[in-house]
């Protein structure tokens, strides 16, 4: 990341800004005005906080949060609404690994702000503020972001949040189903064994394989990353995906 802008520095570029001037300035294929942080600032500056950053966040999943002034937890309110959290730190790729909008943790000088991200394309982002789509150069987030962000996602109907191996029953049934479509689509000859409920050496072989595709450690053990990924597999359409 590189150095971002002090809160002075700051201050001095929002007083250039003019916020109609930003507005207008559409592109060409999308219609959606492309903006810096800057300007987002001056449009929107009461709306970079926590609360509104997440039940941003879930409008995209089709829910609402509960957040009130008794100063609830993220986690609680979104399980509340049958998803979950995964908080995590590092920079693009893992974003986009995952493939689900996500809420990213911005410095602008010494105050941490949260700006929803909606989707990728090449090297231009689409974020969401106030109901409102914005394009901004990935570049631009690099001067802010600190790689910390927060995705949601909808668990799989497994009882625990790891499988392993020696572990039997309908949960591991589900995994190979996934994990079959998931390596063909990766390109290898699939899983095969589609109904077995054991997790068998094979199944550790064919977990270990997809963890090396993504990108994940490739421990065989099917835990929380790995399952979340491999849950978008055959519900491309019902979930909102970058």
């Amino acid at each position: 990341m590189s150095e971002a802008p002090s809160e002075q520095e700051l201050d001095s570029l929002l007083s250039d800004w003019s916020a109609q001037d930003h507005l207008t300035d559409l592109t060409q294929n999308t219609g959606i005005a492309r903006v810096t942080l800057p300007s987002l600032l001056a449009i929107h500056p009461d709306k970079f906080d926590r609360d509104s950053a997440y039940e941003s966040l879930a409008t995209l999943w089709g829910v609402r949060l509960s957040l009130d002034e008794s100063q609830i937890e993220i986690c609680d309110a979104v399980r509340a609404v049958e998803l979950e959290c995964l908080p995590g730190r590092g920079d693009w790729s893992s974003i986009e690994r995952f493939n689900r909008p996500g809420v990213l943790v911005l410095s602008v000088g010494a105050k941490s702000i949260r700006l929803v991200l909606q989707s990728i394309e090449d090297d231009v982002v689409t974020v969401r503020l106030s109901g409102t789509s914005y394009e901004m150069e990935r570049s631009e987030i690099d001067q802010y972001w600190n790689g910390q962000y927060m995705v949601f996602w909808k668990p799989p109907p497994v009882d625990s949040e790891q499988l392993v191996p020696g572990k039997r029953g309908a949960a591991v049934i589900w995994l190979r189903q996934r994990l079959d479509l998931a390596l063909r689509e990766l390109g290898s000859d699939g899983l095969g064994d589609i109904n077995n409920p054991e997790y068998n050496q094979a199944l550790f072989n064919g977990v270990r394989a997809f963890q090396r595709g993504i990108g994940l450690e490739s421990d065989g053990i099917a835990g929380r990353d790995t399952l979340m990924v491999l849950s978008t597999y055959l519900e491309k359409d019902a979930v909102p995906s970058l």
